[in-house]
């Protein structure tokens, strides 16, 4: 004899109510919007800024990290910065060299637990690299913290782009 389960009208009420308030561990902003939303609207800002920097504006990217010694930077040349001011050195001597193109994400995973989260996304647009240009296509891991209810960035690893390798082994810079 099969047994057949019912939630009832009291199960419904409360899968229903939970939906309502927050989607099942889904928070919600002040504004509304889901922390999903708002940890995209942080990676979106995040690539904003690396395509100011192509240009030679290190200067955006002061605003979407967090200005830590825990934040870390993998970078595209091999790069290994700990901390916020090594990784914004980074950030400024790439600007320097003004290699213009840009960027953007797409499939781009969200995973999001407790004040921390993480997005792996396929970056792909094009850079000048020794006055070449060169298409660019990459996985790209960020993480963000959350603090006072704002997401910021405090890592980022980038695959590595040959051309820019130095050919050293990669190992942390404070």
């Amino acid at each position: 004899m099969a047994h057949r389960s019912t939630i009832g009208l009291a199960g419904l009420l409360v899968v229903g109510t939970a939906m309502l308030l927050g989607g099942f561990g889904m928070h919600r902003q002040p504004d509304g919007t889901s922390e999903r939303d708002a940890v995209l609207r942080a990676n979106s800002a995040f690539f904003e800024a690396l395509n100011a920097m192509f240009t030679g504006d290190a200067r955006p990217l002061e605003d979407v990290y967090w200005h830590t010694d825990d934040v870390v930077y993998m970078g595209a040349d091999g790069a290994y910065n700990v901390g916020w001011r090594p990784t914004y050195e980074n950030w400024k001597r790439q600007a320097a060299l003004r290699i213009g193109g840009s960027i953007s994400p797409s499939n781009i995973e969200v995973t999001i637990v407790g004040d921390v989260a993480m997005t792996n996304q396929i970056i792909s647009g094009t850079n000048t690299v020794d006055h070449e240009l060169v298409e660019v296509k990459l996985r790209s891991t960020s993480v963000l913290q959350r603090k006072d209810g704002t997401w910021k960035l405090i890592g980022h690893h980038v695959d590595v782009i040959p051309k820019l390798h130095t050919g050293k082994r990669a190992t942390p810079t404070k």
